[in-house]
């Protein structure tokens, strides 16, 4: 059960904390204490990742047998600042193989030894890349569940959503407006306990959908880069096995890079992406990330592909045969 769900309920709720201890001798007392206190039932108990950023090792176990052995819902404590990503992501996973629903991301305090990683510099990242990984893990069991293969079957399960979530939103509507004319409270009420069994049915179509639009908006992103890499591969095939060995200098920085590699010796994808810096530091400060980090990485993918054809024989060692065909394959 999550936390939110039980603090939204109308009552007063008790929870206690637990906090492993940091020698492996201590640990039988205090897991015995929380689990006299798991005795009295509360609607939860936290479990701390070590305190002062000590040892963390026993929180998953403390946190997985209230759980378990007691049926208490467990909070676990998750710190940053001395994990490294691995790490976390190894926490995170044995979580899950538990079944353990609520972490607490913090930031967490220096250790005594003064390590700490740069994986994460605040909490904020941490709880970014924890609420990834659960969007992630939903999206997978999503499409599990529905037995989802293909965009076409994913398209169709959204399509087949929306005629579903559409009638109900029109009568929640509808109900509104009824709640809004009514005279009495028991009409009201009436009114108001039908528009909460619409929703019940509203969520989980709602969810759906969003989980289609985010899995659609991933896949169109690989598709993205998948085409970048490809049109890269093409391009880096015109100039690497054609126009390069031919010492035919296209337009542009790939020109430039191809004169100064005749010149110094040096590789022309290096010297392609040598230039192609200070340009892509000046674009970061005028346009958005994503546009900078898409274009970086395609500009990377193509001096990759230029050292890779250049690897080759030349394909032909007549001229113009070499520049029609390099500038067909770098015109694509």
């Amino acid at each position: 059960m999550k936390i939110k769900e039980i603090l939204a309920q109308d009552k007063p709720v008790l929870s206690f904390e637990v906090f492993p201890p940091k020698e492996e001798s201590a640990f039988e007392p205090v897991e015995a204490a929380a689990f006299e206190i798991a005795k009295l039932s509360p609607a939860f108990m936290s479990v701390t990742y070590g305190a002062g950023g000590g040892t963390s090792k026993y929180t998953v176990e403390i946190a997985a047998d209230l759980k378990e052995k007691f049926g208490v819902t467990s909070l676990a404590h998750l710190t940053c600042v001395g994990s490294s990503q691995e790490h976390v992501h190894h926490v995170v996973e044995r979580l899950k193989e538990h079944d353990i629903q609520n972490i607490m991301a913090l930031r967490g305090d220096i250790p005594k030894d003064g390590v700490i990683h740069q994986d994460y510099r605040y909490a904020s990242e941490l709880i970014k890349e924890l609420k990834q990984m659960d969007e992630y893990s939903n999206q997978a069991k999503f499409l599990a569940r529905n037995k989802i293969d293909t965009e076409e079957q994913l398209l169709n399960f959204e399509k087949s959503a929306y005629e579903k979530l559409a009638p109900l939103k029109s009568e929640r509507e509808n109900l509104w407006k009824k709640h809004k004319r009514a005279k009495t409270e028991d009409e009201k009420k009436s009114i108001e306990n039908q528009i909460v069994e619409i929703s019940k049915k509203i969520t989980p179509l709602a969810e759906e959908i969003k989980h289609c639009d985010n899995i659609q908006k991933r896949m169109d992103k690989i598709k993205k880069y998948l085409i970048v890499v490809l049109g890269s591969a093409v391009m880096g095939m015109g100039l690497g096995l054609f126009l390069i060995p031919a010492q035919i200098a296209p337009g542009g920085i790939s020109g430039l890079s191809t004169v100064l590699h005749y010149l110094t010796g040096f590789p022309t994808g290096i010297i392609m992406l040598i230039i192609n810096i200070p340009i892509f530091i000046v674009g970061a400060l005028n346009f958005s990330k994503k546009y900078i980090f898409i274009s970086f990485f395609g500009m990377l993918m193509l001096s990759v592909f230029i050292e890779l054809f250049s690897m080759f024989m030349p394909v032909t060692n007549d001229v113009i045969l070499a520049s029609v065909f390099g500038g067909a394959f770098s015109g694509i």
